[in-house]
């Protein structure tokens, strides 16, 4: 039964439309994945990211050397090549958009004085013409291929190894680094070698040896087929071949060595699309594959280093999608550090590089230094501590805790006594405190690996002590405190505590005195005798006054003494009283409950 009419042209389009869309998909480009990498790393740490390097079926850009056999029995294919020239180039940018050619033509060495008759080409033959240098235009690529006319060659063999040699070697042919390289040649014999058979079995040996550049035979620069062939490959570019004559498995010889193909010619119109088929055969074939750094990488100068596993991939068939584990190991300076990594395919960067950014931060605390290590102050004045915490390579660590302890506080009535601060930018906490006694005190500092707020002996890192040396005040000339009428306080202890006592300073600043204090108890008695006063100072109003000196505690011992007094004038209503010991005691400075204190 015949379809409607109108079911046929739906069909018909819906192919067209399909076919169309098909057409229109872009191909997966070249890629390495994931694109982008940004890290923030501790400093000499480690870390992997795993890659996938995809590889399409073509590269995204070729150069590619047409070269063309023109001695007297190529005529037919010059002939199809110059009727397909501008095709070629359209159908291969249609697969390859990047793709660019260059055209050479060539004969054999012209048969001069120098060689025997009939040892190489004609009397105009030349054994390498290079046409048009690279270009990406049809046009020029046609009109170099439509200057050719077959003409020459005398014997057999022609100058092909000088093509090979001259498609890696001619300053005139630029490559572009980051494009995949061809040479294609349309060819019906074989290059001078009197031993090529030995190494390309197919290859009859022929003679005699292509004489080079200087066209002189035995010397430095003659060339064997076997070193023409190792330069392509060297240089990773393929050879395609396209024969017109009886030396396909030759040239499937030759070309396989570089990774290409050789194929036979078909009839009109056919080159272009053999042409096209051969690249893709040979582009599909990936004999090395790996990821490598590339450009500035300040990761890499600054100490870091990326590497990668497997180290590459080798005979491999695209598209094809490889694995990689990418280990990024930081520097050990705190900073930001950046890199590319490139994906390499038969020595070629194919896809764009990878961009990482790492951020190295500091890492777990390995030091504590505190600073100064020794000071001086007088009794009174704030002191402040700074400790730096360090990681293992000497970055500053900063949102650190650090607790500060002064052991030593009861005998100086350091306060506070410690503290919790944390590291800023620079990795520094401030600890401040001040004493109240003459002394020695000892400040310990370390990172409160614990948690708990305070200074533990279990605490990690902990920095080597620093020490405080507290100092007395100078006496204050013509100062004098009487404690006259029994004077008594009622201690922080809850006892009730008898005092008395006098202290003076003559006009050279000496001081003098004696003083006493008796804790009743019952919860901390004690008598304490000075024997020894050694400062004693007075505000200018003459209502506050301080002595320091030295004592015994119920008849024993040499103890550290603070007498603070106040004096609001007469009668002794609001005096006040307070004492400290280095031995901790602590009386608090406490109004009278009876007694007179008289400073002037």
């Amino acid at each position: 039964m015949r379809r409607p009419l109108t079911i046929r042209l739906l069909v018909a389009l819906t192919a067209l439309v399909l076919a169309m869309l098909v057409n229109a998909l872009p191909a997966l480009a070249d890629s390495l994945q994931p694109a982008t990498v940004t890290l923030t790393m501790k400093a000499g740490s480690s870390t992997t990211v795993a890659k996938t390097y995809h590889l399409d079926a073509l590269p995204g850009a070729a150069d590619i050397v047409l070269a063309i056999d023109t001695t007297g029995s190529m005529g037919p294919a010059i002939a199809q090549a110059k009727a397909d020239a501008t095709n070629i180039v359209t159908q291969v940018q249609a697969q390859i958009p990047g793709a660019r050619f260059a055209v050479v033509d060539f004969k054999d060495y012209p048969n001069v004085g120098q060689y025997p008759p009939f040892t190489f080409g004609g009397a105009g033959d030349y054994p390498y013409l290079l046409k048009a240098p690279f270009t990406s235009s049809a046009a020029v690529v046609s009109a170099a291929i439509g200057t050719m006319s077959a003409s020459g060659g005398g014997d057999g063999p022609e100058a092909y190894n000088r093509t090979f040699f001259e498609a890696v070697n001619d300053p005139a042919l630029v490559y572009n680094p980051a494009a995949v390289r061809f040479l294609i040649v349309l060819g019906d014999n074989i290059g001078h070698d009197p031993v090529q058979n030995s190494t390309f079995s197919a290859c009859p040996n022929t003679s005699p040896l292509d004489p080079g550049r200087d066209t002189i035979l035995g010397t430095a620069d003659d060339i064997h087929t076997s070193a023409a062939i190792n330069g392509l490959t060297a240089a990773n570019d393929k050879l395609l071949m396209i024969s017109y004559g009886s030396f396909l498995s030759c040239y499937s010889q030759l070309a396989g060595a570089t990774g290409g193909t050789a194929v036979s010619s078909g009839g009109s119109g056919t080159l272009p699309g053999i042409i096209v088929n051969a690249i893709k055969a040979a582009a599909a074939h990936i004999g090395e594959a790996h990821l490598a750094v590339t450009g500035p990488c300040t990761l890499v100068t600054a100490g870091g280093s990326i590497g990668f596993s497997p180290s590459s991939y080798t005979n491999v068939t695209a598209p094809v999608d490889l694995a990689f584990t990418e280990t990024i190991t930081a520097p050990t300076l705190v900073g930001t550090y950046t890199c590319e990594v490139q994906g390499f395919a038969d020595g070629v960067p194919r896809g764009n590089p990878e961009e990482i950014s790492v951020t190295v931060v500091a890492g777990a605390p390995a030091k504590v230094v505190l600073s100064p290590a020794a000071a001086t102050n007088v009794v009174g004045e704030q002191h402040c501590e700074t400790a730096t915490v360090t990681d293992t390579f000497g970055n500053p660590v900063p949102n650190v805790s650090v607790a500060f302890n002064v052991p030593t506080s009861p005998a100086t009535h350091a306060s506070p006594s410690s503290g919790v601060s944390t590291t800023n930018a620079s990795g520094e906490a401030t600890f401040c405190f001040t004493a109240s006694l003459p002394g020695v005190d000892e400040i310990d500092a370390a990172v409160d690996s614990n948690g708990n707020g305070v200074w533990d002996a279990s605490d990690t890192p902990q920095a080597v002590p620093a020490s405080k040396v507290w100092t007395l005040p100078p006496s204050t000339s013509f100062c004098t405190v009487k404690i006259t009428n029994g004077g008594w306080i009622i201690a922080n202890n809850g006892d009730r505590s008898n005092f008395g006592g006098n202290a003076n300073v003559d006009s050279s600043g000496n001081p003098t005195g004696e003083e006493e204090y008796q804790d009743q108890g019952p919860a901390q008695p004690m008598n304490v005798h000075s024997t020894k006063i050694t400062a004693t100072t007075c505000d200018s109003a003459r209502q506050h006054a301080s002595i320091f000196g030295e004592a015994t505690i119920d008849g024993s011992g040499t103890w550290i003494f603070r007498i603070d007094v106040t004096d609001m004038g007469e009668p002794s209503t609001n005096d006040a009283y307070g004492i400290m010991l280095s031995n901790g005691y602590d009386s608090g400075m406490k109004p009278l409950q009876g007694g007179n204190i008289d400073i002037h």
